[in-house]
């Protein structure tokens, strides 16, 4: 989930969300998706209390597409 999208529920919920950057892409994740939240989901909490959200900020590149084989008619 795009980090954006989870502070905006996490905000809706009544919750303060506290977005921190993780520096190293982590498990193929691409950059701003949210590595990991704590509490953890479905944990209790009281409404106003902050909730952490670690979110993938490390090396964001475009993958640079390989060119296409060609065949060439003879």
């Amino acid at each position: 989930m795009q980090y954006q999208e989870a502070q905006q529920l996490v905000s809706d919920a009544g919750f303060d969300a506290h977005v921190t950057n993780n520096t190293v892409t982590t498990d193929g994740l691409r950059c701003g998706r949210v590595a990991s939240q704590s509490p953890a989901g479905g944990s209790w909490l009281e409404a106003g209390k902050v909730v952490k959200l670690v979110v993938v900020d490390g090396v964001c590149e475009t993958p640079t597409p390989t060119a296409s084989p060609t065949t060439s008619a003879k």
